[in-house]
């Protein structure tokens, strides 16, 4: 046969009715509609995988708020550390050829406050100093020293005294003792008046004084002082993190406290017992003044009959020192002294200015300022310590 007869043929042909039993039919439904047959379900292998990717994906995002709570929790620094800073920043030499310029307001208990400007040049070879009231601007003192004369105008309120250091910006590692009278060493003796020995010498009268803190020092002290004495004392605290809102600006605090002995003693001796009196001093200003009933001056007073009258007692010396976060440059320190519970005394100086600028002649010219001489300097001269 031919091929398109083949194809007439096949296109005759009826296919036979197939109907599926209705068992076999609702048995291919159920099974269709099985989980087993499901497309949307998944499957076995595909579960797995899914949740160990959600425990990767929540591991990551875990690691990422870790990260972000650590960049956003501040570093909580320690004394020591930010001391170390400090001394980073100020730990340098005068710069040669150039003048020290400080700017500082000073604010003591019962006084009023004032502002002083400082130009140092040459370790102290020339120097200028000029006093203002804060509130008013006026003028209270001035004056420019130029190596042992001493330029002032007229009725100034500040006396000139000074000394000069040949460490200038220098960091000093040295300790020092609070107890110790030595620097706030202060003696007046004089004689009583109408009162002498049978013998016929006068009596005399000595008043020995120290102070628990050297309070001149304290006004006088510049950036560089405060470092050195924050290297010298270990016990320094840090107080956290200050926002000055004048100033826009974080302070970093520290606190040192400490406690110290405040001595007095009256002295009455014939005239003929100065030199014992004299030997005697000296060995008090290197003495520690909280041993001194004990101590083998005191028994050599006793042993020459000379009568004396001690005070002693206990106070707090408590500083505070702020210093901005950013630049590690101490912006303020400040002083109080308690005694019996009571505060005796309470200074608080604050930098305005801490640079060093190019030398110029007429910077120390007492007559552009209309200063006159004073008087002519001793060894320890003009007293600026400015560092």
């Amino acid at each position: 046969m031919k091929e398109q007869d083949v194809k007439k043929l096949f296109g005759k042909v009826q296919p036979p009715n197939f109907n599926l039993p209705k068992t076999s039919a609702q048995l291919r439904r159920e099974l269709l509609n099985s989980p087993h047959f499901n497309r949307n379900a998944a499957s076995p292998i595909a579960q797995p995988f899914q949740l160990r990717y959600i425990v990767g994906l929540l591991a990551v995002l875990a690691v990422l708020v870790i990260m972000i709570v650590i960049n956003l929790t501040p570093h909580q620094i320690s004394a020591k550390e930010l001391i170390k800073d400090i001394g980073a920043v100020y730990d340098r030499t005068a710069i040669l050829g150039k003048v020290h310029h400080l700017h500082v307001i000073l604010n003591v208990l019962n006084q009023r406050p004032f502002e002083e400007e400082k130009w140092v040049y040459e370790e102290g070879e020339k120097i200028r100093a000029l006093q203002r009231d804060v509130e008013t601007g006026e003028i209270l003192g001035h004056s420019i020293f130029h190596g042992d004369e001493a330029y002032a105008m007229e009725n100034s309120q500040f006396k000139i005294k000074y000394k000069i250091k040949k460490s200038e910006g220098m960091i000093s590692s040295k300790k020092n003792n609070p107890n110790v009278a030595g620097t706030n060493f202060n003696i007046i003796i004089a004689p009583v008046k109408n009162k002498r020995t049978s013998d016929g010498q006068r009596i005399m009268q000595a008043y020995i004084m120290t102070d628990v803190f050297d309070y001149n020092a304290f006004q006088r002290q510049s950036p560089i002082d405060v470092v050195n004495n924050l290297l010298k004392n270990p016990d320094v605290d840090y107080l956290g993190s200050d926002f000055n809102e004048s100033l826009g600006k974080n302070l970093d605090v520290l606190e040192k406290r400490s406690r110290a002995t405040s001595f007095s003693l009256k002295l009455e001796f014939s005239e003929k017992h100065l030199p014992q009196v004299g030997w005697f001093c000296e060995q008090l200003r290197t003495s520690e003044i909280s041993l001194f009933m004990e101590s083998p001056i005191f028994k050599f007073l006793q042993q020459q009959n000379i009568s004396s009258d001690v005070d002693m007692k206990s106070v707090e010396v408590i500083e505070i020192i702020k210093v901005f976060a950013d630049s590690k440059k101490i912006h303020q320190v400040s002083l109080t002294i308690r005694a019996d519970g009571k505060e005796t005394y309470r200074a608080e100086k604050t930098f305005l200015t801490d640079e060093y600028i190019d030398y110029s002649e007429t910077m120390f010219d007492p007559e552009k300022y209309d200063l006159a001489l004073r008087q002519k300097m001793d060894e320890e001269k003009p007293n600026t310590k400015s560092k």
